[in-house]
């Protein structure tokens, strides 16, 4: 049976948001929005060198393709 990931906002929208994806509790990666974009990251951190894993201008459709991820 697989585990549904939650979603879990911290800070508000614009500066210092991110988008933690929880997988039974543990953060497996964050989704952080650029100039209206949002990007998916591997793992807790990102790190200035970090490369986004995914990436669309819809937040809807970002979160399912990192349910399909995982």
């Amino acid at each position: 049976m697989m585990t549904a990931i939650d979603f879990v906002q911290s800070g508000e929208l614009g500066h210092g948001w991110r988008l933690e994806a929880r997988k039974a509790g543990v953060v497996i990666g964050v989704i952080t929005e650029n100039e209206g974009q949002y990007f998916f990251y591997k793992g807790a951190d990102i790190k200035v060198a970090s490369y986004a894993v995914l990436r669309d201008t819809d937040l809807e459709k970002l979160k399912a393709a990192v349910q399909k991820l995982f």
